[in-house]
């Protein structure tokens, strides 16, 4: 289909007899496409494409402005030129196409990588809190703490979409043709609220971020943590703040390949908490010790 698109092109912009012009050979059987032919040509040349694969020829080409065939020293004109630069983006590979909102878009897309996978990553709604449940249990169970989780599907209704919501959520959604095998669309998200640092102001706290096990090394997990920058930084937010359990060694790379950084190993600091009686004593004035 691919090819029978580029013939039409070439027939309709060129006509047909530049359409039938095949380009000639060389002794060294590469083809001649320089006044003096770089190696660059030589490699790259695409028989069925009439053009170059890579980089753009005259960022390499030893005579960019002189390109000819062998023969009659013809300068190709400018039209040729197009179909050229058209070849070239229609028979490019995957690894080549670039989503233009590469690190999170609200509208399908596809991974840089060239992955076929497409996701959205969007606002997570009240009908979203089941699967959310969900997910926090699936969280739960990776990270070994199952018994610690007492939230309800409604707890999470009543605390991020009630008038004043304790947090904010973003999901990551795939379509139907792409949904996990239990035929689940909604595959990962991330759960964040504001916060403030009495040292660098506001902030943005990210408590979850999950991907489900079938759909990680799919870019959807840096596409939700760079969405929650993007909300952080919109809302005047200096830092992204969250923790991540010291075996995790995956997460752990994944978050300093993105330019995150230890707080525990850098400055010293541990996560405390007091919750459970410990709390109600402490909020009466008779703490425990």
């Amino acid at each position: 289909m691919a090819k029978r698109s580029h013939t039409l092109f070439r027939s309709w912009f060129l006509g047909p007899e530049e359409r039938s012009r095949k380009p000639t050979f060389g002794d060294s059987g590469a083809p001649l496409v320089c006044s003096a032919p770089c190696s660059f040509h030589q490699k790259n040349y695409q028989p069925d494409a009439d053009t170059w694969r890579g980089q753009e020829s005259r960022d390499t080409c030893s005579n960019p402005r002189s390109v000819t065939r062998e023969g009659p020293d013809v300068t190709v004109d400018a039209r040729k030129k197009v179909v050229a630069l058209f070849s070239r983006w229609w028979f490019r590979p995957d690894s080549h196409r670039r989503c233009p909102q590469s690190a999170v878009c609200e509208r399908p897309h596809r991974r840089q990588s060239g992955c076929k996978m497409e996701f959205t990553i969007r606002v997570a709604t009240l009908e979203d809190c089941r699967d959310m449940a969900r997910m926090i249990t699936e969280l739960a169970e990776y990270e070994k703490v199952t018994d610690q989780v007492k939230l309800t599907q409604r707890d999470l209704e009543q605390d991020g979409f009630s008038k004043n919501p304790f947090f904010q959520a973003i999901i990551a959604e795939v379509p139907e043709q792409h949904r996990s095998k239990e035929g689940h669309c909604k595959v990962g998200y991330a759960l964040y609220f504001f916060a403030y640092s009495s040292w660098k102001g506001r902030c943005v706290y990210m408590e979850d971020l999950y991907v489900m096990p079938e759909f990680q090394s799919k870019g959807i997990r840096k596409a939700l943590m760079s969405k929650i920058a993007q909300l952080g930084l919109a809302a005047g937010c200096k830092q992204l703040n969250f923790a991540v359990l010291n075996w995790n060694k995956p997460s752990i790379d994944f978050y300093l390949s993105q330019g995150c950084w230890d707080v525990t190993s850098d400055l010293g600091y541990h996560c405390m908490r007091c919750e459970g009686s410990a709390l109600e004593s402490l909020a009466s004035g008779e703490p425990k010790n």
